[in-house]
């Protein structure tokens, strides 16, 4: 009877232990620095948050001393307690006398930002006050 037990029980040791390197060793992880580095560039978004953070929302702090907001519905940086302001792609973008002006740091210097430079995320520019020799031209009639 002892040997019966005995037998079964390296019987099961054996099915055991073959079973698991029938199954093999399972995906193994690459921590070798050149494996992270090509990780990041393939999977890392250019303009946005990483894929490991929340889209929307995701805040982080600019060298200048500001704190920048993504918002993922434009797809452009929100410059935190700065009305008009934005960031995209390096470069500060501020909405000044009904255009656009940009500049690489918060403080300036500030200058005219074509159309052709403008991140497509910025809202688009408010209507231009009414013209107001036309307003006056009331008065004479």
């Amino acid at each position: 009877m002892k040997k019966i037990i005995l037998a079964i029980f390296v019987f099961g040791l054996i099915a055991l232990y073959g079973g698991m390197s029938l199954a093999g060793p399972g995906k193994k992880h690459k921590k070798d620095k050149g494996y992270q580095k090509e990780y990041c560039k393939k999977h890392m978004k250019k303009h946005g948050p990483p894929p490991h953070a929340p889209a929307h929302g995701y805040r982080h702090n600019h060298p200048d001393g500001v704190a920048l907001e993504f918002n993922a519905n434009r797809n452009i940086y929100v410059v935190i307690d700065f009305d008009d302001y934005y960031f995209h792609d390096d470069s500060f973008f501020r909405l000044l006398d009904g255009g656009w002006k940009k500049s690489n740091h918060i403080s300036g210097p500030w200058i005219e930002a074509p159309p052709s430079i403008l991140p497509p995320g910025l809202p688009p520019l408010p209507p231009p006050p009414p013209n107001k020799k036309l307003w006056n031209l009331g008065r004479f009639f």
